[in-house]
């Protein structure tokens, strides 16, 4: 795993995609696999309650802001609160639609599935265009 981090920002450098594009993008969902593997076999079993160790790695973000002595996302950069702004949206849409179940389908995916994967989508746009 240690090197996944310098093969990214080799990436980024040779491509031109910028670090946290590639960072977000590839990085991020290399190492976010594993739980995304947990998740799809929580929600095939019906154990909705497993799904929540993103949540807390958010709240752990909102402690830490607490904690700090300044504004902590006023060190971070644009690329940077790009991505947390996409993700803190995200987890808005995960909650609202885990608060009930969707009656309807649209197609084969539920409207929050559907808006989860737009919201990744514009945010993927948004860090490529801060590269």
């Amino acid at each position: 795993m240690t090197l996944l981090p310098s093969l990214g920002e080799r990436l980024a450098q040779e491509t031109g995609l910028g670090s946290s594009f590639v960072g977000v993008a590839l990085v991020g969902a290399t190492t976010s696999l594993p739980e995304v593997v947990v998740v799809l076999a929580a929600a095939r079993l019906g154990a909705f309650d497993l799904v929540g160790s993103n949540l807390f790695n958010a709240l752990i973000l909102g402690l830490d802001d607490l904690l700090y002595p300044g504004l902590l996302l006023a060190e971070a950069h644009g690329s940077h609160l790009a991505a947390v702004f996409t993700a803190l949206a995200m987890y808005a849409v995960i909650l609202i639609g885990a608060s009930y179940q969707a009656a309807r389908k649209l197609a084969l995916l539920s409207w929050d599935t559907l808006l989860l994967l737009g919201l990744y989508a514009l945010g993927l746009a948004w860090l490529y265009a801060l590269r």
